[in-house]
């Protein structure tokens, strides 16, 4: 069993269901199940910190629109790029995150940036990298 296999284990048996626990007793755990279930106690520290979700084309097609940027016939496109500035309110929450998570590989402050006609809108995110026993995980929360 490779050491993240092994620790995984110790965290359902400590952390997890009983079904959960009894699954993975009998090897009928699916991995996708097991690998949640390492993810959240990751990011257990994140508490109730809102993930960044998915943002709906048709949101902001219809922002574009309402706006006077787009007639409704444009595509909406989507680009993750580093943040080059953050609100003060930005900057905070990526300090306490960091204060949260000193043994990240990495923590960084993204934009996920939307288009539609002439319409431009950022949404601020930071990205949280976590190496355990070899695997690597990822959480995006909202920032500000």
């Amino acid at each position: 069993m490779t050491p993240y296999l092994t620790q995984g284990a110790i965290l359902i048996a400590t952390f997890g269901t009983p079904s959960q626990k009894e699954r993975l007793q009998a090897g009928v755990l699916p991995q996708e199940e097991f690998d949640g279930i390492v993810r959240d106690h990751l990011f257990a520290a994140l508490g109730p910190w809102p993930r960044f979700k998915k943002i709906k084309p048709q949101y902001i097609r219809e922002l574009a629109i309402l706006r006077g940027r787009s007639d409704g016939s444009d595509e909406v496109e989507f680009d993750t790029v580093p943040a080059d500035e953050l609100a003060s309110a930005e900057w905070s929450d990526l300090k306490k995150i960091q204060a949260m998570f000193p043994d990240a590989k990495e923590i960084v402050a993204l934009w996920t940036v939307a288009t539609c006609g002439d319409q431009i809108r950022k949404f601020p995110k930071a990205r949280i990298t976590i190496e355990y026993y070899g695997r690597i995980f990822q959480q995006e929360v909202k920032l500000g």
